[in-house]
Formats: C-alpha cells, sequence, structure tokens
C-alpha cells in the first residue's frame, strides 16, 4: 500500500509538470515578442524622426542621467571644450544657444526624461529618452552644411560685388592674402566675368612665382559674383617649358640646312623649320597653318617638289607606303626632281606615334659621284686604249682593276657594261695567286710569279723592280711591278722589240 501511494503522488506530481510546462513556454515566448515588437516600434519612430529632421544626426551625445558619459568624434570636434565626464548642461545650453528654450528642454531631458524637438536656421536639435539614458542629437540644416563644405572647399571660392569688394571667402581664399576691400581691383576683370574659365596670374611677393588660377565667375543677384578658382600653376609651368624646349628646338634648327617637318599622332604638322620652306619652296605661313601629311605631300606634287607620279592611283598607294615604311623606321628614298635638284628623304618614327621626316639637299653630292663616275669611266678608257697589259691588286691580293689587254692576254671576261648588270656570284674571285697561276701556265718557268706574291703581300719597304719572262708561244714580256698608296700593285706587261 506504501509502495502504490508513492507511486500515485510521483504520477500526480508529474501530470502537473507536464501541465505546467507549455504554459510557461508560452508566456516566455509572449514576452519575447513583446519585447523585440517594442525595440521595432522604437527604432522605426527614432528612423522617422531622422528623416524628418534630415537624415542622419551629424553630432551624437549620449548621457546617464545628467552626466556626459560618451560622445561621437564630430561632436567633440564641435564641442572641443567640454569634458567627457561630469554636468556639462551650462556648456552645452550655451553651445547651442541658438536654439530657442533650449536651456530649459535640457533641464527637462536630463532630469525628467522629457524628450523634445527645437529648430533653428542652423539645423534641428533633438532630445530622446529611454529609462535613465539620454540621447541629445544635432541635425546640420542643408544651409549649414552648404557652408561648411564651401569652408573646407581646398579650392578658392569667394563671392565680390561688381567693383571687386569681397563679401565672403573661404579658408583657401584667405590663404591667398588678398584684401577684401576694392583696392587690389577684382580679381577676374569685369569684361571676363560670365565668359567661361578666365586664367589670371596671382603675384606672391617674396614667396615664390605667380600662382596661376583658373577661375569661373557665375553670376549672383543682386550685384555679386560667385567665383571659383583652380590652381594650374603646374599646367602652366608644363606648358612654358614645352614652349621653351619647342623653342630651343626650333632656334636649332633654324641654322640647319636639312629641313625638318614633324607630324603628330594626327598627321598633323606640329614643327618645322626654315630650311624646310627653303627646300620645298612652301610658304611658311603655309606651313605653320599646320596641314596634315597626305597635304603636305600633296603641295609638294603641285609643286614639282616630289618625283613626278606615273598614275594617281599608284601616287597614293605610293604615300601611304611612305607612311607606313616612316612609321617602322625604315623609311629613306632618294628623289631626283625635274629641276634637276636631288633630295634625300628619310622618315623616322618619334614618341606619341609621330612621324619626322628630314628632307636633304644632295644635290652637290650626286653631281660629285657623276663627275667622279665620269672620270673613272673615262681613266678606264684610256687604259683600254693602251697596248700593254695592265692590272692593280689590292692589299688583300684582290684584283682591282685589269684594262682590256690584260683581260684578252689572260683570258678574262669583259666587265658588264650596264650598271644593273650582275655578276656571277658562283664565279671565284680574281686574285693575285690566281692570277700568276694564269700566268704560270701561259709561261715558260720562271721564279717571278712567286716573287710577284710576295711583293703583292708585303706592307712596306716596297720599291719598283722590273723583269723578263717568256710565253710558251716564244714571245717575251717586259714586266713592271710597283708599289702604289694604299697598299695597292701595279703590274705592267708589254711585249719586248724584236720577240714573238
Amino acid at each position: 500500500m506504501l509502495r502504490c501511494g508513492i507511486a500515485a503522488a510521483r504520477s500526480r506530481a508529474a501530470r502537473k509538470e507536464v501541465v505546467l510546462s507549455p504554459l510557461a513556454a508560452t508566456a516566455f515566448a509572449l514576452a519575447i515578442l513583446g519585447l523585440l515588437l517594442g525595440l521595432y516600434c522604437f527604432h522605426r519612430a527614432r528612423a522617422s524622426a531622422g528623416d524628418a529632421a534630415g537624415g542622419l544626426p551629424s553630432a551624437v551625445f549620449l548621457f546617464h542621467g545628467d552626466r556626459l558619459v560618451d560622445a561621437c568624434p564630430s561632436a567633440r570636434q564641435r564641442l572641443a571644450d567640454l569634458p567627457r565626464d561630469g554636468a556639462v548642461e551650462p556648456a552645452l545650453a550655451e553651445a547651442f544657444a541658438s536654439f530657442p528654450g533650449i536651456a530649459n528642454a535640457l533641464s527637462d531631458l536630463l532630469r525628467r526624461g522629457r524628450e523634445f524637438d527645437v529648430s533653428a536656421p542652423s539645423g534641428a536639435l533633438r532630445g530622446r529618452a529611454t529609462g535613465d539614458w539620454r540621447r541629445l542629437e544635432l541635425f546640420d540644416s542643408a544651409g549649414a552644411i552648404a557652408t561648411r563644405v564651401a569652408e573646407q572647399a581646398p579650392i578658392p571660392i569667394w563671392r565680390e560685388t561688381d567693383d571687386g569688394t569681397v563679401t565672403w571667402g573661404n579658408a583657401a581664399w584667405r590663404a591667398l592674402g588678398r584684401d577684401r576691400s576694392a583696392a587690389d581691383g577684382p580679381l577676374v576683370p569685369p569684361e571676363r566675368r560670365g565668359q567661361g574659365p578666365a586664367r589670371i596670374a596671382v603675384p606672391r611677393p617674396g614667396v615664390g612665382p605667380d600662382l596661376w588660377l583658373e577661375v569661373t565667375s557665375l553670376p549672383d543677384p543682386p550685384g555679386g559674383w560667385l567665383n571659383y578658382a583652380v590652381d594650374v600653376s603646374a599646367e602652366v609651368g608644363a606648358k612654358r617649358t614645352l614652349r621653351n624646349f619647342v623653342d630651343t628646338l626650333t632656334m636649332t634648327f633654324a641654322h640647319l640646312p636639312i629641313g625638318l617637318a614633324v607630324f603628330d599622332r594626327e598627321r598633323r604638322l606640329s614643327l618645322f623649320n626654315p630650311a624646310l620652306s627653303d627646300l620645298t619652296r612652301l610658304e611658311p605661313d603655309w606651313l605653320a597653318a599646320r596641314p596634315d601629311l597626305f597635304g603636305f605631300l600633296d603641295r609638294l606634287r603641285e609643286r614639282h617638289r616630289m618625283p613626278e607620279p606615273k598614275d594617281y592611283r599608284g601616287y597614293r598607294n605610293q604615300l601611304a607606303e611612305m607612311e607606313a615604311a616612316a612609321a617602322q623606321g625604315i623609311y629613306q628614298a632618294t628623289w631626283p626632281l625635274a629641276s634637276g635638284e636631288t633630295f634625300r628623304i628619310t622618315g623616322r618614327p618619334h614618341p606619341e606615334g609621330a612621324l619626322a621626316f628630314l628632307f636633304e639637299d644632295i644635290t652637290g653630292e650626286m653631281t660629285l659621284k657623276r663627275r667622279f663616275r665620269t672620270e673613272i669611266a673615262l681613266g678606264h678608257a684610256v687604259m683600254d686604249r693602251l697596248d700593254c697589259a695592265i692590272a692593280v691588286f689590292e692589299p688583300s691580293g684582290s684584283l682591282a682593276f685589269a684594262n682590256a689587254a690584260y683581260r684578252s692576254t689572260t683570258g678574262m671576261p669583259a666587265p658588264p657594261e650596264s650598271k644593273d648588270a650582275t655578276r656571277d656570284e658562283d664565279a671565284a674571285p680574281m686574285g693575285i695567286v690566281e692570277a700568276t697561276r694564269i700566268w704560270q701556265d701561259k709561261c715558260e718557268p720562271s721564279p717571278v710569279w712567286g716573287d710577284l706574291r710576295d711583293f703583292a703581300a708585303q706592307t712596306h719597304d716596297r720599291a719598283e723592280w722590273t723583269a723578263e719572262v717568256q710565253l710558251k708561244t716564244g714571245a717575251r714580256l717586259s714586266c713592271r711591278f710597283a708599289p702604289l698608296p694604299g697598299g695597292a700593285t701595279l703590274c705592267v706587261f708589254s711585249d719586248l722589240p724584236g720577240s714573238g
């Protein structure tokens, strides 16, 4: 019976626990849900209030009761003299004195947790309470934000009247050291106001070179101007340096007899020297107008300062090939002109995709070459008319010249009559060794040919000498060997009277 009673009691206790556990769980869940709902409504109310006040607060102060316990960085920056802890109500009331009734509102917030919202031209101030915690939030107005942005802008901004009196200027403008009165006159001349950016030099005596500003002036009715300046001193200095460099190049190239034409990446003439105008007979004013490459070449063609093309299509193709070759740095051509002049044209690539062409008058050089070739041809013709066989060997032993009598005697082939003829690349070059072997085959045994090879190989202490040899035909030859300037060797073979 006792065991049954104990078991029954345990059974009733277990059933009671089973009944109470669901009730406790439900109550706990409802409490959590209520808390979350309260927090949600609280944050929604704060967000709505923030939107109504103009967005996020610019400064926040956190209190526990009437004691300041924390503040955001912007709040510390705005109110740097406030202590981190301790009663700060009087200091806050003084700092926010522009807000109406702020002293009483702060007292009610900190002591009684009474929330408030006050506004002023500079913005809005809001107090909120949650239990013993107090929160003070400052919202700047759009005008205050704009003023702070303009004041802290890194470029000079100022407002001035029509006569140049400055009524407001930010920190960057004050750093220029300008007088606010109209004594210095307006920085931007009145006639240039409202005409787009104007570049103005601001003197800085005792500090350094002038400060160059690019100022944009906009009307600010009634009777005023808003000015925004950008420092362009680096750009002005770079342009001045570039201009000086170009002037230096121009002065340097002005004394060169070679014409220079530089075309930029757009293929427009960007630089030329006086020699280009003299050689091409193109007017400097026309060249200064920066014609493009094809226009420049077309004008040369019109002035007969380039070879006349056979057809226009081939001419245009030639210009395109000329540009492509110059860009690769391999263009070089000789232009024979109808006037009898000759130009050497060289094209080279320049930085940034530019092209440079050099025009060189080589008329004198070509005339000298033609005259030299004529004289050489005349000398060869005279040598060919002589009865004696003549040959000249270079210091290396190669045959440099042989007249007709020598070639006939030794059986050598005649040289090409045309400059376009080509020699047989497979044929072995004629040298002193090959020549003496030919003579040895045609003559009776003689030590002359070995002595000749030794004589031609010597580089100094050489003297003219003579000898006689007999051909296998019975004829006798007189041989004369003489040193020539530069280490060359002259060989002359002539028939002896009464031989053969």
